[in-house]
């Protein structure tokens, strides 16, 4: 199964879940409100049969009451009596309020309250009547007649009450109902969900596992990759130390027999042909920088070059230096000062490897300054530890995009056929190297069309004898 496809898949059940969780949730808040009315429903169902048994209780103890009263004439009895009276018509009262949606409660209730009134009036006159003559023995005899006026009564409210137990086993078979359904939908909706929950999980499992397998596929491919390109490298080093070397042989010649020819060891020539041959030295020499350049930077990159550090005399090496670029900087005209600071400390370094970076430097300077212009040197102190070498131009300077293209290896800034410049984009990434593998650093600032400077902060003294 394809990830993108299972993942298709996941999000879809998830969603089903989610809508399914949902409309569970809906239906069992429906349940819940049904099983809550049906509650509210049996509680009024209890209510009413309590308040008709509070009834026929009030009213038993009313006439409980009312007889020790007439057979004692004890005015105690005679105020529970009429108490008692009290809370039996609040309690009727009560009652009816509770049973005015009860349709069949009503039928019995308007056949209730004639006889409880009229039983209540037949006590009040055999009351009066007593309190009025004192005779127990002939108001005995006619309260048969409140006696039968209370089974009436007792008829009514056993009638009633049978009523309210039919309706409250009704009522409680829905409360039981409602529960089990409201159970019921809980554990479906939740044991459905549940399971649709889980097989997302397995999915979402199943899919990190194609993904993880995909990835080890993707890094054993890289590690293989990486593997080949390293093994490419390091033959294209060795390839550019090995040319560099096949190259410097032959160049070496050239330069040799055009030294000899030019300084006439070889026999007199015209002043044409010195100039020729000048001009034959200074492609040669150019030529052979780069190689050196090219055979060092493959040297550094398999970290095959020593660094000797000695005592450094940095005016004659600036000399040494500006003395190659001599012709050049007269063709050009270009005007060249050299200044090292008065309050330059000793510097110990590879004089080779410093010449090195000053002449790429100064290469640089005066291929891109235009005749008549200026490049000077400074070597002053950078701080406690370092100190700094600064060439500036006033050449063609760069543009802000060109600045971060600076000291990469084999990347120039023009990449045209037509340019007007020539290299091969070595020699300021050998500087960086160089510079950096002695914890130093490079650096340049420039002004389109006004110049740039280059400069290499370098340790005072060596921090490491290998690059």
């Amino acid at each position: 199964m394809q990830p993108v496809f299972t993942k298709k898949i996941t999000l879809i059940i998830f969603t089903m879940t989610i809508g399914f969780m949902i409309l569970g949730t809906f239906w069992v808040n429906q349940d819940i409100k049904s099983l809550l009315a049906a509650n509210s429903q049996v509680m009024h169902t209890h209510i009413v049969i309590g308040k008709l048994n509070n009834i026929l209780l009030n009213i038993i103890d009313a006439h409980d009451q009312a007889e020790r009263y007439l057979s004692s004439n004890d005015e105690n009895f005679l105020k529970k009596y009429y108490k008692i009276q009290t809370d039996a018509s609040h309690n009727l009262t009560q009652l009816r309020d509770l049973i005015k949606t009860n349709f069949l409660q009503q039928q019995h209730f308007s056949l209730l309250e004639p006889t409880y009134n009229a039983y209540i009036l037949s006590l009040e006159r055999l009351i009066k009547k007593y309190q009025a003559t004192h005779q127990s023995s002939t108001v005995k005899l006619e309260m048969q007649e409140a006696h039968t006026m209370l089974d009436k009564i007792k008829i009514s409210t056993k009638e009633m009450s049978d009523v309210e137990f039919d309706l409250l086993q009704e009522r409680n078979a829905k409360v039981v109902s409602d529960s089990k359904r409201i159970n019921f939908m809980i554990i479906t909706v939740g044991s459905l969900s549940n399971l649709l929950l889980l097989l997302c999980f397995i999915l979402l499992t199943y899919q990190e596992r194609v993904h993880l397998d995909v990835q080890y596929k993707i890094n054993k491919e890289l590690e293989k990759t990486n593997k080949r390109m390293l093994e490419i490298n390091r033959l294209k080093e060795e390839f550019l130390a090995n040319m560099s070397h096949e190259l410097n042989t032959p160049l070496n010649a050239v330069i040799g027999f055009s030294q000899l020819l030019y300084h006439e060891q070889a026999g007199k020539i015209n002043g044409e042909q010195k100039e020729l041959l000048q001009q034959i030295l200074g492609s040669a020499k150019d030529l052979l920088n780069l190689i050196q350049n090219v055979l060092d930077f493959a040297k550094v990159e398999s970290g095959n070059i020593e660094l000797n550090p000695e005592e450094a005399d940095l005016q004659k090496t600036l000399d040494n230096v500006i003395k190659v670029f001599d012709p050049l900087l007269k063709r050009k005209k270009i005007t060249l000062s050299a200044r090292i600071t008065k309050d330059m400390p000793v510097v110990y370094t590879d004089l080779e490897r410093f010449k090195q970076v000053l002449y790429n430097y100064l290469s640089n300077a005066v291929k891109f300054t235009l005749n008549g212009g200026n490049i000077q040197i400074i070597i002053s102190p950078e701080s406690k530890n370092m100190f700094r070498l600064e060439v500036k131009d006033t050449g063609i300077g760069l543009r802000p995009d060109d600045l971060e293209k600076l000291f990469i290896k084999f990347q120039q800034l023009d990449s045209s056929s037509s340019k007007e410049y020539s290299g091969a984009g070595v020699g300021l990434a050998l500087t960086k190297k160089i510079v950096e593998a002695q914890g130093g650093r490079v650096g340049v600032e420039s002004v389109l069309d006004e110049g740039s400077t280059f400069y290499a902060i370098l340790p005072i003294k060596p921090l490491t004898k290998k690059l």
